[in-house]
């Protein structure tokens, strides 16, 4: 077995910086929207870019989908939001 040496010349690894990955964000925006009682996320898609929450898929109402941005807008690690839900009467 060939091991290199670590050497990160003053910097630290990718894995020690303290921002969270697009996994983290995304569960838990997604997390955030399953458990917020008021809207129904089971046809919300949330992806991650650098902190750029996106929201696809489709809400019953306009309402349902100032909520999502608002929740998603409350989690750590979110810099903005782009809603792109379609509001779909009868949904859910």
């Amino acid at each position: 077995m060939v091991t290199q040496e670590r050497n990160f010349h003053g910097l630290k690894p990718e894995s020690d910086v303290e921002t969270p990955n697009s996994a983290s964000v995304e569960t838990r925006v997604a997390n955030a929207l399953a458990n917020d009682g008021s809207l129904d996320p089971s046809d919300i898609v949330v992806v991650d870019v650098n902190g750029q929450i996106t929201l696809r898929g489709a809400v019953s109402s306009l309402a349902e989908a100032k909520r999502a941005t608002e929740v998603a807008g409350s989690i750590a690690g979110v810099v903005s939001i782009v809603n792109a839900l379609e509001i779909v009467v009868g949904n859910g």
